[in-house]
């Protein structure tokens, strides 16, 4: 386990509102405390997304296939930033079509988060890029029972803790679904990271205080986007860094 420096991983949706404005947002969002950055790939159909995430990906589709302009976005997004990232995608849309592969091989991302695939085939996917430095984050969520969260966190290197089963942005989330899981997880050695439902620098507290080693956080984030309330996103990330901050007693 990382021990140490609990951190803030942030999703944006790649071409939210437009390629060259989300280049810049998200390299923004690292100076202003975001430590890991989630990447979504725009989506036809994100069906497991809630509103606020689904109208991102509406309005990065209207530029055009995302295959002409994905990869120069993440070339230029390596260059840009010393942090892990991570391609959060729908197995359609990057893994089927074998799309994924140019981005592990010339090194553009550090893990892969396929939401609709099951746990067995992510295990197959993670065997199939042993040999590569890309980690393929593995799901639990509140309604598995103990035995089965245990199985999948003792072979993850990263594992994502979903506050509650069901589609992204519930503003009910209830935190303390984190602590029972984290009951269970606390043993492994992977990464383990929290989120769903996380729209305050008080829940992003409260999940690393229960023992997380991130909180991810994306649809207050995307929203802000939406409005065009930077100012107001920019201080948000300060605000949950320093949540975090406090949560690795720093």
């Amino acid at each position: 386990r990382m021990g140490g420096e609990k951190r803030l991983v942030g999703y944006f949706l790649a071409g939210d509102p437009t390629p060259g404005e989300s280049l810049d947002l998200v390299l923004d969002a690292v100076t202003a405390g975001v430590d890991i950055l989630e990447i979504g790939i725009p989506s036809a159909n994100p069906v497991r997304d809630g509103d606020i995430i689904r109208r991102a990906h509406r309005r990065a589709m209207k530029h055009g296939d995302p295959a002409a302009w994905l990869p120069e976005y993440f070339r230029r997004l390596r260059a840009g930033t010393a942090v892990p990232v991570w391609a959060m995608a729908y197995r359609r849309d990057f893994i089927d079509n074998g799309a994924y592969e140019l981005y592990v091989r010339e090194r553009l991302i550090d893990a892969l988060v396929i939401p609709d695939m099951s746990d067995g085939e992510l295990a197959a996917l993670q065997k199939r890029l042993a040999a590569e430095s890309v980690d393929v984050v593995r799901f639990v969520n509140p309604e598995m029972d103990g035995r089965t969260i245990a199985a999948i966190a003792s072979e993850a290197r990263i594992v994502y803790a979903q506050m509650y089963a069901g589609t992204t942005g519930n503003p009910f989330a209830d935190p303390a679904a984190a602590g029972r899981m984290m009951d269970v997880l606390r043993s492994s050695p992977a990464m383990i990271v929290a989120g769903f439902g996380l729209n305050s620098p008080e829940k992003v507290g409260r999940v690393l205080a229960s023992g997380y080693d991130g909180a991810v956080v994306g649809s207050s984030f995307v929203s802000r986007i939406e409005f065009g309330e930077r100012d107001s996103l920019y201080r948000l990330i300060a605000d949950m860094k320093q949540a975090a901050k406090l949560e690795s007693g720093g």
